[in-house]
């Protein structure tokens, strides 16, 4: 029989299935839950990042069409430019999107922030 080394805990052991690669199935469940935690760990601080720029772009718009602010504004919010979902061209104008808002800069160095509809 062939030896194998459980890749969650390193002990040896003798599958009983030739695809079996943990000495037993709670191994194998914590080994997925760890690579999963890994993963989610990277992620947060990004979409903590994102979600408190939404945030701020749905506290400044309120129930407006759009409203235009400087820069300055939305740093003492918090709000960092580096961190978007994707952008958008409309009307030439080129937005960096956030789920359903979007900001971006004017000629003037002032920051115009929408509401995108869905038939956009």
């Amino acid at each position: 029989m062939i030896r194998r080394i459980d890749p969650y805990t390193g002990e040896v052991f003798y599958p009983k299935r030739n695809n079996q690669y943990f000495a037993n199935r709670q191994n194998q469940i914590a080994y997925n839950n760890q690579k999963a935690k890994e993963i989610r760990d990277l992620m947060a601080n990004i979409d903590n990042h994102i979600r408190n720029n939404w945030k701020i772009l749905v506290d400044a718009l309120k129930e407006n069409k759009f409203v235009i602010r400087n820069k300055d504004y939305l740093l003492g919010c918090g709000y960092n430019f580096n961190f978007f979902h994707f952008t958008k061209i409309i009307k030439d104008e080129y937005y960096f999107g956030i789920y359903n808002y979007g900001i971006t800069l004017l000629n003037n160095g002032l920051y115009k922030i929408i509401k995108f509809r869905g038939d956009e």
